[in-house]
């Protein structure tokens, strides 16, 4: 069985910051989503979202 290739800084690097964008993506589209029901004056809809983004 071949041994596998050890990963470079440059590979660890990115590969942590991939998953510290994909952590952040549904807490983006929560915040997005409050803005944008306040911005639409609809306040039950933005604490719904408000909520949504606590429990993340």
């Amino acid at each position: 069985m071949r041994r596998a290739k050890p990963k470079t800084k440059r590979e660890i690097k990115h590969n942590e910051k991939r998953e510290v964008q994909a952590h952040k993506k549904p807490a983006q589209e929560e915040t997005n989503s409050i803005f944008k029901a306040i911005m639409s004056c609809d306040y039950t809809v933005a604490l719904s979202h408000l909520n949504k983004l606590l429990t993340l």
